[in-house]
Parts: C-alpha cells; structure tokens; sequence
C-alpha cells in the first residue's frame, strides 16, 4: 500500500475550484443542428399571417388572416375547413399547407389525407392539436409556436408515410405525444420549451427523439420522457452531438487501483493486479473492508474519498453505515454491479466516468443523502441485464449539479426531492424513460476525471547571462499516472537570461484522463 499527501496549497485550490463549480455551474456551447435540418427550418412563406397551401392542381394559394382574428380549424378526409372573420373556406385534397401566425381556441383535429407537408409557423393553438390518420402526410414541420391542451399539446400518430417530424422554437404547455407512425425514424425538437411529458412508442424499429438546446420546465407532479419501454428499437437523445457515448475504458488486462484518504488527506494507494476482480466491499463502522478475487484483503480505516479505478467489482457496493464519513465516491474505468448510497450524513460528491454497469442488477441508487451536492455520470454505460441499467436519486435537497455526459442507459433515469438542482444532460441515450419534476437543461462541459494533474514549480531568481534551464527544481505528476515530466509542455520563450528583468513561464501538463493543469512562474533575471 502506498501513500502519498496533497501539499497543503494545492488542496485548497481545489477545494476552492470544486465549491466555485458547485456554486455557478458553467453551460457548454450549445450542440447545433445539422445543415438539413437548419435548411428545412428556414423555409419561409411570403404570406404574413394566415394560410399558403398548394391544391390538387399544383397551383400555391393563400388565405391572409390577421393574426388578431379567432380562427376555427379542423380537417377530415380530403377537406381542410377554416372560419376565419365570419367567412368559411372548404380546401379540397390540398397537397401542401401552411398556417402562419394565426390563433386557434379549440382542439384541432387535422386528419386530410390527402396532404403531404403541413407546416405551423408562429401558431398559438391554445387547445392543442391532434394529427391522426393522415395516409399521405411525409413532412411535418412546427416552429416558432405556442400550444396549450388538455391532455396533450402536440399529438402526431398513425401517419403511415410521415419520415420527416421538425419541432423548433416553441412552446408545448402539456404533453409532446408522437406513436404508431411506422415510416419514422426520427424526429427532432429543438430550441423548445416542454412543460409536461413527451411519449413515443410504436414508430418504425429503430425510432429516435433527439431533444436538442430544449428545455424542460420544472413541474409540481413527476414528469416522463418515455419510449414505451426498455426496448432499443424506440429511444431518444438529449443534446446529441454525434461522438462517441458510453466509452467504457475499464480493460482487464491492466492493473487497477483504489485510492483512498482519510482525515489526514494522504491519497492512499492499494493496487490491483490484473485479471483481479473485488469480490467484496462491505463498510463496517467508520471503515471499508475489501476482499479480492486473489485471496487479499484490505480493510481502509476513516475513509473520506474512495476512488475505484479499472477494477472489475463483482459485488454490490452498498453503503448505508451511519458512521461512515465518506465525503465522496468515485468509480473510474470500472465494471461494476449495483451501487447504493442511503441516508449518509456527510456524502457531498458521487461520480462515475469511463465505467459499466454491466453486470447482473446493474443499478444506481442514491437516497435520503442530505449533504450530496455533486451528481456526475460520464462515458458510461448502464445495461446490466433485463431489469436493471438505471438511476435513481432521490431525497437528496443539497445538490447543486446533476451532469450526465456521453452515457447510454437501457434503464430508466429518476429523481425526486433533489432541491431545484438543473439536470443538465448532454450526448446521451435512453431507452426507457426520464421520471422528473426539476428542470432539465443546458448542456456541461467535459468534467474532471479522478485527480487534476500536479505541477510543482515556484517563482525564481535566476543569474543574468548565465543559461536558463525551465525544468530545474520542477515536479510534473498525479497519482493515477504517476511521472508526467515526459509530457510536461513549458513556455519559456519570453526569458532573455542576458537581460535584467521578470518573466513569466507557463508549464502545462494533461494527463490520461484529457485533466489539464497550467502554472505560470515569474522568473527574475538579475
């Protein structure tokens, strides 16, 4: 076992960086829409407010309504009826059509089956709006509006010829509902506001939802993105970004380790040769007795941080002892079954990146953790068999960031009475369902993967006109990788060591975890 202790300084600076994230969570640029989808969305009509369509003969035609006017609207069979400033127009077997900035009270149930493309821009459909039975319809196209409802807001299902579903800059006061539309394979709402739930299910093998920039309001009652089920043949993304999810880097054929501290803050190490699995993990009082797959056994006493790193645990990690002051729980690069956090008093951060919860019963859960201020999953991947690959965090009001990054769950993602924390999910599958009442946006950044490289380097005097080496007296390492002087990157080039004055040299160092660390000296030549 080896240890090593943090310098004094270096542990305040990330104390101080970790509660300044905490405190004012970042928000990283926002994923884009493709050139496809960016060209559809800018089509425009010249029309100002009412309806452009094109009629069986091909010919475009338009119906000015001021956007003042309350409208009726409905369609049924080969008819599309609008009433409209006390005048009625009955528009048979329309190809195209477009409602621009136009006011709709009621419900509109829209069923013509002879139109292809429909397109809502700038619409305030208050009650909702049903598309149902359209046999013909391909594109549908919404953007810039606003629907209220009863039930629902935007309903779009047994459109057996519809591949193209757009929903952009809007907002839906009740339910987003999108099934049984056996040619669509995907769909995209984007920039959007979504106040109640969004369900798919029943569309084409394969189907998607990519949320993109949207927002999901905070609600009084738990609220479900759901796709029917586990079943990956109906999921969605939340910010996808088209890199790489749920990169497991666990590989057993290369040493682990545990690394731990205590009260005193010395990062203790105990290594795990390969091909070595963990067969136990039980907490006992204020310690963690660990058994390995080899016979060994490593009982850690007043444990604050535990950090799992590129091991196969093959036990539940189940921590519920009051006495036990864990501060925070990280698994690196692992496999692992179920963990469980209950009712600690002192937990403040819990992370997962680069790792799989693969095996049986495979699930995270985090409950009645008072002091829990930090939630991040990232790179990861939670299958674990046919009931499990799930999250659940709930009772847990001190948390100020929940991030999940690049991950993919076959199971479902659940909070409850976590405070006002912002969800904040990017680049991720789900298959099943997100059960919410807080507010799901924004996107964050990469996010620091176990400890931050170390440099040690100080301000220095140096003899003028005597040569300057930048490397004297300076330490690169951390304490997964150990020696980073092979990869340490320094900026000397404004020294003039035959000229009084002082200077700045920047060292920086990235470690295998893509953890970046930069230090600037002042060297005074004299």
């Amino acid at each position: 076992m080896k240890s090593k202790k943090l310098k004094g300084f270096l542990l305040l600076a990330l104390m101080a960086n970790t509660a300044l994230s905490l405190a004012n969570p970042t928000f990283a640029q926002a994923t884009e829409l493709s050139s496809e989808i960016s060209q559809i969305l800018n089509d425009q009509v010249r029309l100002e407010s009412g309806v452009s369509y094109i009629d069986a003969a091909g010919q475009v035609k338009e119906i000015t309504i001021p956007s003042s006017a309350a409208v009726t609207l409905s369609a049924s069979s080969s008819t599309v009826s609008i009433r409209a400033n006390g005048q009625t127009h009955n528009l048979k077997n329309v190809q195209e059509i477009t409602f621009k900035k136009i006011n709709v009270s009621k419900l509109v149930c829209f069923s013509a089956n002879t139109v292809k493309k429909i397109t809502l821009d700038g619409v305030n459909f208050q009650g909702g709006v049903k598309f149902s039975g359209l046999k013909s319809l391909q594109s549908l196209i919404v953007k810039n509006s606003t629907f209220g409802g009863c039930g629902y807001s935007i309903a779009v299902y047994s459109a057996p010829v519809l591949n193209t579903l757009l929903i952009d800059n809007s907002t839906l006061k009740d339910d987003l509902r999108i099934y049984s539309n056996k040619s669509l394979t995907e769909a995209t709402v984007s920039n959007s506001v979504l106040k109640s739930d969004a369900k798919q299910f029943s569309n084409k093998k394969g189907y998607r939802t990519n949320f993109v920039n949207t927002r999901f309001d905070p609600t009084k009652c738990l609220r479900d993105i759901s796709s029917g089920g586990r079943s990956a043949d109906d999921i969605f993304f939340m910010n996808p970004d088209n890199t790489a999810i749920g990169a497991s880097r666990f590989n057993a054929a290369t040493p682990g380790k545990i690394l731990y501290t205590g009260a005193d803050n010395v990062v203790n190490t105990v290594d795990i040769p390969a091909y070595t699995a963990i067969t136990t993990v039980k907490d006992v009082k204020d310690s963690v007795t660990i058994r390995l797959s080899n016979g060994q056994t490593h009982v850690l006493n007043g444990v604050k941080e535990l950090y799992f790193r590129n091991v196969d645990i093959q036990t539940p990690l189940a921590f519920q002892q009051k006495y036990l002051r864990l501060e925070k729980l990280q698994i690196v690069n692992s496999r692992t079954r179920s963990i469980k956090v209950a009712c600690s008093q002192t937990l403040k951060a819990f992370e997962i990146h680069g790792s799989e919860l693969s095996h049986s019963s495979a699930n995270v859960s985090l409950s009645s953790n008072k002091a829990l201020e930090s939630f991040i999953v990232q790179d990861s991947t939670f299958t674990g068999g046919s009931c499990a690959g799930s999250i659940s965090v709930a009772h847990s009001p001190s948390l100020k960031q929940f991030i999940m990054n690049n991950d993919y769950m076959s199971g479902y993602l659940s909070t409850c009475n976590i405070g006002s924390v912002v969800l904040q999910l990017s680049n991720s599958q789900y298959d099943d369902r997100i059960s919410s009442a807080n507010e799901i946006n924004g996107v964050a950044g990469p996010q620091i993967v176990g400890y931050l490289p170390v440099i040690e380097a100080s301000d220095r005097v140096h003899s003028k006109g005597e040569q300057f080496d930048p490397i004297e007296g300076v330490k690169a390492y951390d304490f997964e990788d150990g020696d980073l002087m092979s990869v340490l990157v320094i900026d000397d080039s404004l020294v003039n060591a035959d000229r009084n004055g002082v200077y700045p040299v920047t060292y920086t160092v990235t470690d295998s975890d893509n953890n970046m660390t930069t230090l600037t000296i002042q060297v005074t030549v004299n």
